[in-house]
């Protein structure tokens, strides 16, 4: 897709979800495909900015490294990552009502260390659930 704000940008997605697809909106739907974010369907060093918004915490535990590679992977500049955390007992209940979906989810520290061991590099923000 190119911008008016921004001439010359091209935007790809990718969602896991036909369905998703199917019914995103229609200016972006042709710029979107089927994807799983433990296998991006891109090749190395495709985009100058890659981000993940809310994404990270539909993986089970054990595929986050995968999909943390292949962001870092597709990534030829900066790479944003935002999941959601919890700070405490509270937070964590709340995450786990709002988030029917969280297969995923952990402290901030927690979230930094699984950053660490899939080698992402790139920045990352938490969204809490008060």
């Amino acid at each position: 897709m190119s911008s008016r704000a921004v001439p010359g940008l091209v935007v790809a997605g990718v969602d896991i979800s036909a369905y998703a697809i199917t019914h995103a909106k229609g200016e972006i739907r042709p710029f979107l495909q089927v994807g799983d974010a433990r296998a991006l369907p891109f090749p190395d060093r495709s985009f100058d900015f890659v981000v993940s918004l809310g994404t990270l915490h539909n993986l089970y535990n054990y595929d986050l490294d995968a999909a943390l590679r292949e962001i870092s992977r597709v990534a030829r500049g900066p790479a944003y990552v935002m999941v959601e955390s919890y700070r405490g007992e509270r937070e964590k209940v709340n995450l786990l009502y709002r988030q029917l979906t969280c297969r995923a989810f952990h402290t901030p520290a927690e979230w930094e260390w699984l950053f660490r061991q899939a080698g992402y590099g790139g920045d990352y923000g938490f969204i809490f659930f008060e």
